[in-house]
């Protein structure tokens, strides 16, 4: 027996398993009668802050999601026959330690877990695939993330300005919630290119905002800005069998849609001054 256990094993909570299932028992029958009260119970650390702190205590009364009254019988009965498993081989004060440092360990990592932006991409002229959405939702569900995923204008009815408006807005949005260095950028294809633009867009219209944490831009695209950087595109041509060399220079009259005045760098990003940008992968 450690000291700990010799000093605070009288504290432990017995029968901690049926407390638990009573407390998900409760979720289930509010979540049958009143499925929108349990929106006012789970944990959301924006909302702690902001005075609503019973919420660090009622979270624990949100079941997991099924509608199915017999897999949550079974399920209910399950966690109960490990939790008694658990709590006789380990004895009543391991169990409790094993419980509440998992409760514990869950209230930080809400209040200090990273915040991501998924911008996906579409070529400018698309908007995200439903395998996308469900892709973007998985990553969220299996890494606990918070996601915002931005529906941008598309250069099929918009210059390009109005995508970078509406995503620098949705970062200055996700700001009134979350601290800069807990957020990241993730950008995939033209959605790349937007990740990228926003610390470019920082600095160019010196918006009072706070660079992100971190940027990660997978297979960006953008024009080509010199004839060294055409030949090299047309020398690999062959070689990519998604989109072929002459729609980058097409694709320059598509982000403008009739607008001259659209910003160089959001046309050619290397053009963009990157001063202070973040990290980058």
């Amino acid at each position: 027996m450690s000291e700990f256990e010799k000093r605070f094993g009288r504290y432990a909570i017995r029968n901690l398993p049926l407390i638990m299932i009573i407390c998900y028992a409760v979720g289930y029958a509010m979540r049958y009668i009143n499925p929108d009260f349990l929106m006012y119970l789970n944990l959301d650390p924006y909302k702690v802050i902001h005075g609503q702190i019973w919420r660090i205590v009622t979270w624990l009364l949100v079941p997991p999601n099924d509608n199915n009254i017999f897999w949550v019988i079974i399920m209910l009965f399950c966690y109960y026959s490990i939790g008694v498993s658990l709590e006789r081989t380990w004895g009543t004060y391991k169990y409790n330690v094993y419980i509440f440092s998992g409760i514990g360990l869950t209230l930080a990592g809400a209040f200090l877990i990273m915040i991501v932006s998924y911008i996906i991409g579409g070529g400018m002229v698309k908007v995200p695939r439903p395998d996308s959405i469900r892709k973007a939702l998985r990553i969220s569900k299996e890494t606990g993330l918070d996601l915002y995923i931005p529906f941008y204008p598309l250069c099929t009815d918009y210059p390009l300005t109005k995508a970078y408006e509406m995503i620098h807005e949705t970062y200055k949005l996700m700001l009134q919630r979350y601290d800069a260095k807990r957020i990241s950028v993730l950008g995939t294809s033209s959605g790349g290119n937007l990740a990228l633009g926003i610390p470019a867009y920082i600095n160019a219209t010196r918006a009072d905002v706070p660079m992100p944490h971190s940027i990660l831009a997978i297979s960006p695209g953008t024009c080509v800005a010199t004839e060294e950087e055409w030949a090299r595109m047309q020398a690999l041509d062959k070689k990519d069998v998604l989109i072929p060399a002459q729609f980058m220079r097409t694709a320059e009259t598509i982000m403008r849609h009739g607008d001259d005045s659209v910003p160089e760098y959001m046309i050619w990003l290397q053009k963009g001054d990157f001063s202070n940008c973040p990290k980058v992968t």
